[in-house]
């Protein structure tokens, strides 16, 4: 009997392409109508007036924060003088969607069934919440920058993590503060890498062995900043219930709110709502109480975590940048788990690090032994004892 295990299914990236601009249309379709309440388009107004009024801005909005920065950088690039959120939109969705196929179409010719599934919702995501005028397209622009990177064969292994890690910095500097946390994890990721990449073999345990010194390492530097830098080491511990209690006051709080199981009162404390936190927004199973609607992003994280985790354990037979592109990816989890509302924010800030989770699974060569392209031996399966395997 063959063993089934060492085969999979591949799909022709071609019919992929051909799915894409029907993709879009009906993501669009869905921003526009299920999704509308949803999307944060205020952020995207607000944008707009801080580009439309440099230096005096309607409504109170002042010359500071994200914001400005986004604003900033928008009107850099308004070489059309858009003047609408939804001509903005139009522009975005045509150059990044453009953007996203030609550097799928440099990769692997053929990609697993699961993978192109994955590719897929990827697209329609980014489609709903990214690719509009807000904050997330500067996060997506700024991964894809470290996509490009990633993909320069000249440039040394050494080369990349530090070109990485700069950018992760001035990010953290220049746009979002929690790049920093990022930038400092991929650095503990890359050392656990020249540490396990001696092992014989890479297994759950010893997977889990590391998330758990991983742990210790990070509460032993919060609970020194806790002496050191008191007010900044509070914040870290409470920017989500502080977030979530704005949003009541609003009255937007979410309905997929991810709250707490316990105060954060101590270094302890934050550290284990932190790991299950983590564990939750990679198995979000508990959406599923929340409705059908729920289903599709349960679905589109759990292949994301396969896809890490599937990553992790293999790092021994992955190329170095293909490693490189999964630690970014997962120390981007961790960071995001830090301060993370609600899962509707995960998975807008997720779909922006597309061009990550896509280096990962596009670069690190297929060691299963038996493939089927799905789409030239289907019909060459024989009609009586036939499968999609060949069996």
């Amino acid at each position: 009997m063959r063993d089934r295990k060492k085969k999979i299914i591949v799909v022709d990236k071609k019919y992929i392409g051909l799915l894409v601009i029907p993709l879009v249309v009906l993501a669009k379709i869905i921003r526009y109508t299920v999704m509308d309440k949803l999307i944060d388009n205020a952020s995207g107004i607000r944008i707009l007036q801080m580009v439309l009024f440099p230096g005096h801005y309607p409504n109170g909005l002042t010359d500071e924060g994200t914001f400005w920065i986004a604003a900033s950088i928008f009107r850099v690039i308004n070489i059309l003088h858009l003047s609408t959120t939804f001509q903005w939109e139009i522009y975005i969705t045509v150059i990044f969607n453009m953007l996203c196929m030609i550097f799928i179409a440099k990769g692997k010719n053929k990609i697993e069934l699961r993978q192109s599934v994955f590719l897929l919702f990827s697209i329609g995501l980014l489609n709903i919440f990214v690719f509009l005028m807000g904050k997330d397209i500067i996060q997506f622009v700024l991964f894809l920058m470290i996509y490009l990177f990633l993909s320069i064969k000249s440039l040394t292994y050494k080369k990349k993590i530090a070109v990485s890690s700069i950018i992760l910095l001035l990010c953290g500097v220049l746009y979002r503060s929690y790049f920093l946390l990022i930038a400092a994890l991929l650095i503990l990721m890359v050392i656990w890498h020249k540490k396990v990449i001696k092992k014989p073999k890479i297994t759950s345990s010893l997977i889990l062995k590391t998330i758990i010194i991983f742990y210790l390492v990070h509460g032993f530097v919060l609970q020194g900043s806790y002496y050191l830098f008191p007010e900044m080491a509070n914040q870290v511990m409470t920017i989500r219930s502080i977030t979530l209690y704005r949003l009541e006051i609003f009255g937007t709080y979410p309905a997929s709110a991810i709250l707490e199981w316990w105060p954060s009162s101590n270094v302890p404390m934050f550290l284990a709502n932190h790991f299950i936190i983590t564990l939750r927004m990679l198995i979000p199973i508990e959406l599923a109480a929340l409705g059908v609607k729920y289903i599709p992003f349960i679905i589109y994280q759990l292949i994301v975590t396969s896809n890490l985790f599937r990553a992790l354990k293999t790092v021994r037979e992955n190329s170095n940048t293909g490693n490189l592109a999964g630690y970014i990816y997962f120390a981007f989890i961790l960071g995001s788990a830090v301060f993370e509302p609600d899962y509707g924010s995960w998975v807008r800030h997720e779909a922006a690090a597309f061009p990550m989770m896509y280096y990962v699974i596009d670069s690190n060569d297929n060691r299963d032994q038996h493939k089927t392209d799905l789409t030239t031996d289907l019909s060459n399966t024989p009609r009586t004892g036939g499968s999609l395997y060949g069996e």
